[in-house]
């Protein structure tokens, strides 16, 4: 039911299938988000997760914290990736705090649901990923690969753009890549 003059926004967690990849590098995860964004899947689709950030000054996005000379080069790539892809989609960005996870940057669709649910954060996320398919028992995964520091990468859409999305993440490297249909 719709009201009059009302203008509900879309929300892409709700379609059809959900393909989540986890990475163990951030430059791994850009590469993966690029790739998808190349091959014309809407950025806005597109969510990823990831844990002990903090803010990056001046810039308005969220880096980790305490990184290596190797991080910092990878996380430099993730940057760029960021700033060129999310912020020309003005995408959602939230940090939030998971229980035996930690601070977690969420950015996309699942940041906005985060965002604007009353239940806890956490319960926000495992909701937003069940909506689509992702079998209750796959939640404690995901935790301890966020908890690991793995990043997750996560493309919403509909059954045709998941499997495409599905294919090209399967050419990047990815511990784990899983798709899920609601």
């Amino acid at each position: 039911m719709s009201v009059a003059g009302s203008t509900a926004r879309p929300q892409p967690f709700r379609r059809d299938r959900a393909v989540v990849a986890s990475y163990p590098r951030y430059a791994n995860a850009a590469k993966a988000v690029r790739r998808l964004c190349f091959d014309g899947l809407p950025i806005e689709a597109i969510s990823v997760i990831g844990r002990n950030l903090d803010t990056a000054e001046g810039i308005g996005i969220y880096l980790p914290a305490d990184t290596g000379a190797e991080e910092d080069r990878q996380i430099a790539a993730f940057r760029r990736m960021l700033e060129g892809a999310f912020d020309e989609a003005s995408v959602p960005i939230g940090c939030y705090s998971l229980p035996r996870v930690g601070s977690v940057l969420v950015i996309g669709p699942l940041a906005e649901q985060i965002g604007r649910a009353s239940e806890t954060p956490a319960v926000a996320l495992f909701n937003g990923l069940t909506a689509v398919g992702m079998p209750d028992e796959q939640a404690p995964k995901l935790q301890e690969r966020l908890k690991s520091g793995y990043l997750l990468v996560i493309f919403h859409g509909s059954a045709a753009e998941a499997e495409r999305a599905h294919y090209l993440l399967r050419g990047t490297a990815h511990a784990h890549l899983q798709m899920y249909s609601a």
